[in-house]
This record gives C-alpha cells, structure tokens and sequence, in this order.
C-alpha cells in the first residue's frame, strides 16, 4: 500500500502538471505514485511454473503486498513454482489469461461483465458468508455532499475503463440520470488503483470517486486514520463478488486442482493467513447467477444492451 507518509505538495505536483479539463472519459489523465510496470513479456520462467494474474484493483506494490501470500500458497498446494504476472491495466490480465499465458487471474467483476469472452468464473471471495460486495463513493469528510447530485461539477478521481465499482458503476448511475461522467462532473483524471483514489480524496486532491468495499474495508482497517478523513456519500446495492477468472480452455486437470486449492485455503493455517491479507473469509464457487443484478444494471451504458 502506498505509503500514509506521501505528502500533498507531492501530489499536488503530480496533478498541477496533469491538464484536467473534462473530455473523453474513456481518455483521462493518469496518476499513478509508483514506477510504471513494464509492458513487455514476463521473464521467462519454468515450464511448470503456475501463473499468476493480478489486476490492478490496488496499486502495484500493494497489489504485490497483498496477494504474494496466497500466489505462495497456491504453489505449495498445487506443488509447482508460480510466476507472479502484473499488468496496468485489467485488459492486458484478460488477454494473458485468454491465452493461457496466464493460469488463472485475481481481478475485478468489471472485466468479467464487459470483457469476459474466452473466460470463465473459477471461485469467488466470501466475506461474512457474503460474495456480494458494493461501490463505496467517497469525499472528504468535510465535504457537504450527501449524494451523488450533489457533486455536479466537482472533481472526481476513476480507475481502470473495466472496472465496475471503480468505473462503470458511476457511468451507469449517471445514465440512469440522463447525464454522462464527462458532461457531469468539472473534471476527472484515472487513477492507478483504490488505495490511489482514497488517498486523494483523503488529502483533498480530487473530491470523490468510487471503489470496491471490499478494498475500502481493508485500506479502512489498515490506516484508520486515512479512513476518518473519508465520508461515505453513496453506497450501492451489491453485486457479484471480484471474480478468479480462467480461461475456458484452461486443463481441466489443472481448473480442478486450483478451485480445489482456492476453496480449501481457508482449512489450512498459512491459507487462512493469506486470505487475512486481503480482508476475506474464504473462496467459493460462483452462485448460479450471480453477476446477473450487475449485467442487469450496466445494460443502460452503450453497446450492453446486446450483450
């Protein structure tokens, strides 16, 4: 997680060199406060290795902080060394686990919903015996807002163009309105990830933005101290729970030991220690119709309806 010791000036840096004026939002100013990852191929690894796709619902180093126990984990119960693949961007994930370049992929229900053809849903997070989980929409504790009409013209911070909680949902809201984030909001820029996005609107670089609950519980527990400066304006109904994606032609052989090895994490105590850092009780097969409310529900953006 990025560190609570990053300063504003710092930020304020980053974003005064940024132009923010609104425009296209699926074309935004980026911020990112860690190194850019690499685009090129992962270093080559053992042909047994299990890879591992993180997508970029934290920012990189956290991302790493998080889920390196449970890619360990993974490896002793699956008894085969793990590549541990990172991309910015959830498409770039989908597109290695389509080719199967990646084994399986830790992301975000946006991916699965808009972008999930070739792919299926292997298990999903449980968190107290709950795998739905919702859009947390953030501003500063200070700001008046009570909901998200209230924030008409204001700045508003939104992460990768596949998210659903961090993305999508608000595009959906403000369809429902008859209005569109880049006509809606004064300005906007993409941030890295939804520890990124709390943190600006904690020290009051942008106004609002939206992320994953389950992500904002955690950051919350981690740095209470972040999460006082924050004000929850809007919390959605719930969806679907971020999904464990592989592709359709993943060996079955190999699906199997996996949904095994994630659904029985919890059993054992180095798998449990795992799943604590992520802020979830244990994995589980998908519920028959899960992410139907959610597909429902972004069926009112362009080009969902025929989905």
């Amino acid at each position: 997680m990025i560190p609570r010791g990053v300063t504003v000036a710092l930020l304020s840096l980053l974003l005064a060199a940024l132009c923010l004026a609104c425009g296209d939002d699926q074309d935004l100013p980026f911020v990112s406060l860690e190194p850019p990852l690499q685009p090129a191929a992962p270093p080559a690894v053992r042909q047994d290795a299990l890879r591992v796709g993180i997508a970029p619902t934290f920012s990189a180093v956290a991302s790493y902080e998080h889920y390196s126990a449970l890619v360990n984990f993974l490896s002793g119960r699956l008894g085969r060394p793990t590549a541990f693949v990172q991309r910015g961007t959830y498409h770039e994930i989908n597109e290695l686990t389509r080719r199967g370049t990646v084994h399986c992929a830790f992301t975000c229900s946006g991916p699965w919903l808009l972008n999930g053809e070739g792919l299926e849903v292997l298990a999903v997070p449980e968190i107290r015996g709950s795998s739905l989980y919702r859009a947390i929409c953030l501003t500063h504790i200070d700001n008046a807002a009570g909901g998200l009409g209230d924030m008409e013209g204001a700045s508003f911070a939104v992460t990768d163009t596949l998210s659903f909680t961090g993305r999508a949902y608000i595009q959906a809201r403000l369809a429902r309105m008859g209005t569109a984030p880049s006509d809606f909001f004064g300005r906007m820029l993409q941030v890295e990830g939804h520890d990124v996005l709390m943190h600006l609107v904690a020290t009051g670089e942008v106004d609002g933005g939206c992320v994953n609950s389950v992500v904002y519980e955690k950051v919350a527990q981690d740095d209470p101290e972040l999460a006082a400066s924050l004000k929850v304006f809007e919390s959605s109904e719930p969806f679907g729970a971020p999904p464990v994606l592989v592709s359709r032609q993943l060996d079955d052989e190999l699906r199997d030991d996996l949904l095994q090895a994630l659904i029985s994490a919890h059993q054992h105590p180095d798998g449990r220690e795992a799943l604590l850092k992520l802020g979830i009780d244990r994995f589980v097969a998908a519920p028959a119709g899960l992410y139907d409310h959610a597909r429902e529900f972004l069926a009112v953006l362009p080009g969902q309806k025929e989905r």
